[in-house]
């Protein structure tokens, strides 16, 4: 018998580079309450603008333009206190990232080089309002029938963003477009619209007015025409033969009934009877997702400060973790109640779950306008709690 020779083919995965990851994301990787993550992505220079810091020791500290050295890693505390979620839509208004606080509505933006950040501060500074921070403010303009039409038309949505600054009394300095929505009669009606807002209520830090800055985001959505597909189809298809049959005159009436009754009747019936009912109501509005710090500016009940019990809390060091970090949905109705509360990321401590759950329920709100018209909305809540690490 002659020998077979085996010959072993060992196929080796090739090993692909890694992607690089865009700036932008690496920056949301290091807004996930993780300081010294984020106060390294820092450039040795970074130039702050006017930010509304939650804390009272980042205001006094942070006065200056620019932060270097040791303050880097202060100034990441402090952009953490402030719990900055990112936002969509307002990225391509020439910063890389920017986020709000779910807490005050306060916007954060950052200006990205390269991998590092080089500055802080507002949403689309100009020379007018360069030192004034920037607030989310809710939507409260509806195109017109006009416009709508115009993007029905074109065949797909667009969306800008308006920029309105006022003094601390409310009276309002500057309306600009930041970022312009690729439909002129939007822009011209949005511009319009605004022109005619002469005072707002003006933003309040620590209970004091302060001169400030609003952007909102506005869109309109157009669908493109529906293209109607019409069958030719030959005489006939279309001209039916149609059979006369000879009929009984005594088949048309029944015995007893009105010359003046309705075919299909009933004999004995009232003329003028009860109507039909009435149409079914029109369906509901559907839900729409809204960023936190837009629902959190229509709170008007409710503790958003919910901490676990003294025995969560003994259960929470025990487990040795010194922060407890709980995500959920909330979605409220066209009359700003809350119809629901639910955990997205438990905190891995039932009562304290149960609790945040119970505290939502309370909460009250405005109710939510979207062109105009009261809209049930969801949003997600992020609790963080810390406490005091345990003792060795």
């Amino acid at each position: 018998m002659r020998p077979i020779a085996l010959l072993a083919i060992v196929v080796v995965p090739s090993l692909a580079a890694a992607e690089p990851r865009s700036p932008r994301a690496v920056v949301l990787d290091a807004l996930d309450i993780d300081n010294p993550r984020l106060a390294a992505l820092f450039a040795a220079d970074v130039q702050l603008g006017a930010v509304a810091f939650a804390d009272d020791r980042c205001v006094e500290r942070f006065r200056a333009d620019r932060v270097r050295g040791d303050d880097r890693t202060a100034l990441a505390r402090c952009v953490l206190a402030m719990h900055p979620d990112p936002i969509n839509g307002f990225d391509d208004v020439g910063q890389t990232v920017v986020t709000v606080s779910h807490d005050s509505g306060a916007v954060v933006a950052f200006d990205v080089k390269g991998d590092r950040i080089v500055a802080i501060g507002p949403l689309s500074p100009d020379a007018r309002d360069r030192a004034l921070p920037t607030f989310l403010g809710a939507p409260h303009y509806e195109p017109t029938e006009q416009v709508q039409a115009t993007a029905r038309k074109v065949g797909r949505s667009f969306s800008g963003v308006m920029k309105v600054c006022n003094r601390a009394d409310g009276k309002v300095t500057t309306r600009r477009l930041a970022r312009t929505s690729g439909l002129p009669a939007l822009d011209k009606e949005v511009t319009t619209h605004f022109a005619t807002i002469e005072r707002v209520s003006p933003r309040r830090v620590r209970d004091v007015p302060i001169a400030s800055c609003d952007v909102f985001e506005f869109s309109i959505h157009g669908k493109p025409p529906q293209v109607l597909v019409v069958k030719k189809r030959r005489v006939k298809e279309l001209v039916q033969p149609v059979r006369v049959e000879k009929r009984d005159p005594s088949e048309d009436g029944v015995e007893g009934g009105d010359e003046n009754g309705d075919v299909g009747g009933d004999v004995g019936g009232v003329v003028g009877g009860a109507p039909p009912p009435p149409p079914p109501p029109p369906p509901p509005a559907p839900t729409q997702n809204v960023a936190p710090a837009a629902l959190e500016t229509q709170r008007i009940a409710g503790d958003k400060n919910i901490v676990p019990d003294d025995a969560t809390k003994q259960d929470i060091a025990d487990s040795g973790k010194d922060r407890v970090i709980t995500s959920w949905k909330l979605c409220i109705d066209t009359g700003g109640a809350v119809v629901s509360a639910t955990v997205l990321k438990s905190s891995n401590f039932p009562a304290y779950d149960e609790k945040i759950r119970r505290g939502m329920k309370t909460w009250r709100y405005r109710p939510f306008m979207i062109n105009g018209k009261a809209v049930p909305v969801c949003t997600a809540v992020t609790f963080i709690y810390k406490q005091d690490p345990p003792q060795p």
